[in-house]
């Protein structure tokens, strides 16, 4: 069953996220209310984006933003499927 956050994990929950440990903060949020894995993160999410708008200048990297990485990877194999059609051609 899940407890509220007390105010020294919330505490370190905060600065974890603050310093981009996600993934941390998750855990340490699951550790001391007894989330599962689904609700710890969507609280941290909640946390995260509510310390964005109310403290941004102490967060130490940027939010990600999703879907740079997948359209990076397809630029680059649609790149070297022209290469490769290219250089068929030429031989």
């Amino acid at each position: 069953m899940e407890r509220p956050i007390s105010s020294n994990a919330l505490t370190q929950v905060q600065a974890a996220v603050f310093n981009g440990e996600k993934i941390a903060a998750i855990k340490m949020y699951r550790e001391d209310t007894g989330a599962s894995l689904k609700e710890a993160k969507d609280a941290v999410d909640k946390l995260e984006s509510e310390w964005r708008v109310t403290f941004p200048e102490k967060f130490k990297a940027p939010a990600k933003k999703k879907g740079c990485g997948v359209c990076l990877l397809i630029l680059l194999v649609a790149i070297g499927v022209i290469l490769l059609l290219i250089l068929g051609r030429r031989s």
